[in-house]
């Protein structure tokens, strides 16, 4: 469980990381004039198009999980089988995560690539 949780958190901050950086290079490649809220703004919903991607994937797969960790099984009340679909629901929690990787892409982004561009003058 310890190795799935930190897979998640791997993915996460790569998401983090590669969004922010590409979208402050097409920002600063295209002189967008962007205001901090349509910034903000267009990095939730593109963290939101992309985490919800997957969902039609699992609903054409219907795949199922099976975990026979008995003491995982009991704390997560799990079914046997269940369908994996019903990992991704879309919920708060999405919500929220997208806020967060939506400002610390938008703050991560622009500091990498500023940092970068004050070195090459």
């Amino acid at each position: 469980m310890i190795i799935f949780i930190l897979s998640i958190i791997l993915l996460y901050v790569t998401d983090i990381l590669l969004i922010g950086i590409a979208f402050a290079a097409l920002k600063d490649k295209y002189n967008w004039n962007l205001s901090p809220k349509k910034y903000f703004f267009l990095l939730f919903a593109i963290f939101a198009l992309y985490d919800s991607l997957i969902i039609p994937m699992f609903l054409v797969l219907d795949a199922t999980l099976t975990v026979r960790n008995e003491a995982i099984v009991q704390a997560f009340d799990l079914d046997p089988n269940f369908p994996l679909v019903e990992l991704f629901d879309l919920g708060m929690y999405e919500f929220i995560t997208w806020l967060i990787q939506a400002f610390l892409a938008g703050l991560i982004g622009d500091k990498l690539l500023n940092k970068k561009l004050k070195e090459n003058i």
